[in-house]
């Protein structure tokens, strides 16, 4: 299937978020299909540190494409 455009640039901008290693780890896995002792041989890191890694970054891109939490009805400023 072709990629979204407006997908892409929306990803593109997420991953600029990340911090350079973490970004650098990402791509490595997702894209370069890497193993974690190949990512960590690159990275000059440990395996266990890669995934860790990782796994932060990704949750931290979840974050950024969760929808915002509403406040309760209670705290609404009615002005």
């Amino acid at each position: 299937r072709a990629s979204d455009p407006t997908d892409e640039v929306i990803l593109k901008d997420l991953l600029e978020q990340l911090e350079d290693r973490s970004r650098e780890i990402v791509v490595l896995r997702l894209w370069g299909g890497l193993s974690w002792q190949e990512i960590a041989d690159l990275t000059t890191t440990s395996r266990s540190a890669a995934h860790r890694i990782y796994t932060e970054a990704l949750a931290q891109l979840r974050r950024h494409l969760e929808p915002p939490i509403c406040p309760p009805i209670n705290q609404i400023n009615r002005t």
